[in-house]
């Protein structure tokens, strides 16, 4: 096999990012949080950039650290695809009045 080359990794992994694969972008934006000082507006660029392309995965970490107003946006979004953890989270947010939403859901 091939021997361990980090910076061979983040080079190949990055170009698989510029080039709009959507999981390379999450890898990216794990990269860059990992780093060492951490690098969070790397982080937003590399996960905006997948969600921008409604990955799932990318869209449920930015609601998971986003405004309360803005999380709900993405859930609700995810949730018109029928993704099962969306529908849940919007049920919590219901629950406990999570981004000042209507009483009713809509």
């Amino acid at each position: 096999g091939l021997p361990v080359d980090p910076a061979a990794a983040v080079h190949w992994l990055q170009l698989s990012a510029q080039g709009g694969y959507s999981e390379a972008q999450r890898d990216m934006a794990l990269h860059e949080w990992r780093k060492r000082p951490r690098n969070e507006s790397g982080y937003d660029f590399w996960l905006r950039r997948a969600a921008k392309q409604r990955d799932s995965a990318a869209m449920h970490r930015l609601a998971q650290t986003a405004e309360p107003r803005d999380a709900v946006k993405l859930w609700r979004e995810l949730v018109k695809s029928g993704d099962a953890e969306a529908q849940f989270q919007l049920g919590r947010c219901y629950a406990s009045g999570y981004g000042n939403l209507p009483l009713k859901p809509s």
